[in-house]
């Protein structure tokens, strides 16, 4: 029987094994995404930054090119002022001349928000681009190696079936099936060594009698708390 219970046992740490894996084929891939998300949200915002500095230089040329035609008008108006003959028409000059210099004025206001806004972004758009080459740096690698591991789960899992399959041959029929429907129920830990004198599962102190029957190794005993198969192991003692 102690054969038998060596053997659980190295079962058990296969199916734990295989279940790591099953769960890493869910999990890896979330984790590779978080990596790749964080350098994509950067690689966004530069490019926004970067279409946003395109279009602000077009709004700036735009307005540099009305503020030359609002100067230009300023010119002609006030050219004008030396041939006029009559009231009326100095007071329609002036009022022409008045609003080309209000056109000037905003639009060397505009031009100057457009500057301060750019040089906000170009500042932006360095910080970015600085944090990408970091992150890039620390990402890639952490999400290729996950990726290589990714790609071999399905041979290792193969891997562990196959030692499953050979280990579950040797083992007794109904014992099998015992330690299934344990393994089921209890989380994956269908057999746990005594521990101080308890159930290494649910931590039940067991009865002295107990103890000494599991030691003998000469039958399968279960915890009468949680059900789980149990066998003795003098390392599990300190």
């Amino acid at each position: 029987m102690l054969e038998t219970l060596e053997m659980l046992t190295k079962l058990q740490e296969i199916d734990q094994k295989i279940d790591q894996l099953a769960h890493s084929r869910v999990d890896l891939p979330e984790k590779i995404a978080i990596l790749k998300k964080q350098v994509q949200e950067l690689e966004d915002a530069i490019a926004e930054d970067t279409a946003r500095l395109d279009q602000l230089e077009k709004d700036k040329r735009q307005e540099e090119l009305s503020l030359q035609a609002a100067q230009e008008e300023l010119k002609r108006y006030q050219a004008q002022l030396y041939r006029i003959k009559t009231n009326r028409e100095y007071d329609a000059i002036q009022a022409e001349i008045d609003t080309q210099k209000e056109k000037i004025s905003q639009h060397e206001e505009s031009i100057l928000n457009i500057m301060a806004t750019s040089e906000e972004v170009t500042e932006s758009l360095e910080a970015r681009t600085k944090d990408l080459e970091q992150i890039r740096t620390e990402n890639a690698p952490k999400w290729e190696d996950l990726e290589k591991d990714l790609s071999s789960i399905d041979d290792r899992i193969a891997a562990e079936k196959d030692q499953r399959k050979n280990m579950t041959v040797r083992i007794e029929k109904n014992i099998l099936k015992a330690y299934e429907r344990i393994r089921k129920v209890k989380n994956g830990m269908a057999i746990v060594a005594i521990r101080k004198r308890a159930c290494g599962g649910c931590f039940k102190t067991l009865p002295p009698q107990k103890i000494q029957e599991i030691r003998r190794t000469d039958r399968i005993h279960t915890c009468e708390n949680c059900g789980r198969i149990l066998y003795w192991d003098d390392h599990s003692q300190n």
